[in-house]
């Protein structure tokens, strides 16, 4: 689903940037649907938590969880503004396409 005009207020920079978007805004719809949104989802990409293990000097493994890095976001959808989660990758790519632009 495209977004004709996306503006993005990137939090520490009064400026709002026209940015053209070409990946699934609302990736994680059927979690918002429920009403239950989930802290750690982007979603533009639906980047999700990640499990591994922290190894200890003497091998040992115990279970971890990685996070991605979300931050609120107010974007301009068709003039509308609407709160996202966007993990700081897809704000670094809509910033980089708002410069370029």
């Amino acid at each position: 689903m495209d977004a004709p005009g996306l503006v993005c207020g990137i939090p520490g920079n009064h400026v709002r940037l026209a940015v053209q978007v070409s990946g699934a805004i609302g990736a994680t719809d059927d979690t918002i649907e429920s009403g239950a949104a989930i802290m750690a989802v982007c979603e533009l990409c639906g980047k999700k938590p990640m499990f591994g293990h922290n190894v200890s000097h003497s091998n040992r493994k115990t279970n971890r969880k990685f996070k991605p890095n979300v931050q609120r976001v107010t974007v301009f959808l068709d003039g509308v503004p609407k709160r996202l989660r966007i993990c700081t990758r897809c704000l670094r790519t809509l910033y980089k396409t708002a410069r370029t632009s």
